[in-house]
């Protein structure tokens, strides 16, 4: 009888091997201006689904002790395919890639991620000689693109002014644009006229911009 309960333990834990399988992941998450760990700062373990794969099912999450080191154990199904990310936070930008991960083995992922930082920024626009006003802020360097729309619609009438408060990331060039056409239909526009104003987040909590088109 003992020979038998041995032999279906055998069984189980065979059985069990090939149907999960151990996902282990441990890094390093740094600022990118300062070189420096930063802590609680939560790497999200996601799983992956369908076909194209989508890699939104969060599974585990580990926050980054005082150095930035964080680890992450998780047993899944064999079948499964895991990323490793950053999630939201209030210190660093999160990565727009996941990072995908081997099975049964270590993997070794550090993050090194940009600051956050407010941009505050003063647009005063005196032309009132066509009819549709565009404001937009896009990144000009050759790191993850940004995009932000601040104000996409009529032309007031009278002059605009407008102060934009928004996060963006230290360390990176910014283009804040300024778009003037004539809008026939809605979607048709002509006579175009741009306006850019190039500036560089440096890293402090704060960057202040003013910006006026006459």
């Amino acid at each position: 009888m003992r020979r038998v309960l041995l032999f279906i333990a055998l069984l189980s834990s065979i059985y069990s091997c090939k149907k999960n399988k151990m996902v282990v992941v441990n890094g390093k998450v740094t600022n990118k201006l300062t070189t420096t760990g930063v802590a609680n700062i939560p790497v999200t373990l996601y799983e992956c689904n369908g076909i194209p794969q989508k890699c939104f099912d969060v599974i585990q999450e580990s926050n980054t002790d005082v150095n930035g080191n964080y680890s992450i154990n998780f047993e899944s199904p064999a079948l499964k395919s895991h990323k490793v990310g950053i999630n939201n936070n209030d210190f660093l930008v999160p990565n727009q890639n996941n990072i995908p991960l081997y099975d049964n083995k270590l993997n070794k992922i550090d993050f090194e991620l940009f600051p956050y930082q407010i941009l505050k920024t003063n647009i005063k626009v005196l032309r009132h000689d066509k009819n549709w006003l565009q404001i937009d802020l896009n990144s000009t360097d050759n790191f993850e693109s940004y995009g932000y729309l601040f104000y996409n619609n009529e032309n007031p009438l009278i002059d605009f002014e407008k102060t934009y408060i928004v996060k963006i990331a230290a360390g990176r060039t910014y283009n804040l644009r300024v778009v003037l056409r004539n809008k026939r239909g809605p979607y048709t526009y002509t006579q175009d006229e741009f306006f850019n104003k190039l500036f560089a987040a440096t890293n402090s909590d704060t960057t202040k911009v003013d910006f006026v088109v006459q």
